[in-house]
């Protein structure tokens, strides 16, 4: 820094600027200001979002700590455009999320499945000894997961029919909550289990999360 220039510095650390769609995202960075004294509380740091500010915090000058802004909460699928500025000197980074239907979330091993517990057209309206079951359906036999302390009004079989931030209705699912709990078996048969230690053996689970 020349004496007697008062122009900003804003310094941009790591950041990912291409991300799945609900993964957690960083953006370092560090802002210098000459007009900052040390007795003054710090540059006034404004942080945009498609050219539309969206936040303003006051920032210490330090040459060896970055700043973490986080924006998992705040990107969109697609490109994105965050900003740091800091009296007019503003960077802009880019952002491409893709969805993560993007990715390949089928079955990996579809036909050789010990076990396949689903969730489809499943609801609380349904009788009282058919909604406490729940079967896994493969060529192997049928499996009964326990499901334990469901009240059947604010857990069970749901549907809300709410889309997503993508506009995506992700269909009925389980809503295990206030205590329920649920227990899915490892199949056996004969009393024995169907596993071998000479082959890999996995568990997929798919998650619907809310409130976070």
């Amino acid at each position: 820094m020349s004496a007697g220039v008062s122009t900003p510095i804003v310094w941009i650390g790591h950041y990912d600027s291409k991300i799945v769609n609900y993964e957690y995202s960083y953006i370092k960075y560090m802002v210098y200001d000459p007009l900052v004294q040390d007795g003054d509380a710090g540059a006034e740091v404004l942080l945009y979002k498609n050219g539309t500010e969206i936040g303003q915090v006051i920032v210490n000058y330090s040459d060896h700590e970055w700043i973490s802004w986080d924006i998992t909460a705040l990107y969109n699928v697609g490109t994105n455009v965050f900003s740091v500025s800091c009296r007019g000197v503003k960077v802009d980074l880019t952002i491409e999320v893709t969805n993560e239907g993007s990715r390949d979330l089928s079955l990996a091993e579809a036909g050789s499945l010990l076990a396949n517990y689903s969730s489809t057209g499943r609801s609380n309206d349904e009788i009282i000894s058919t909604k406490t079951s729940f079967l896994s359906s493969t060529t192997l036999g049928n499996y009964s997961a326990t499901l334990t302390n469901f009240n059947w009004q604010n857990n069970g079989w749901r549907n809300d029919n709410a889309l997503d931030r993508n506009g995506i209705d992700n269909g009925s699912f389980l809503n295990i909550a206030n205590g329920a709990s649920l227990t899915i078996p490892i199949p056996t048969s004969n009393g024995k289990l169907l596993l071998n230690s000479t082959i890999s053996y996995s568990f997929e689970i798919r998650f619907r999360i809310s409130n976070v």
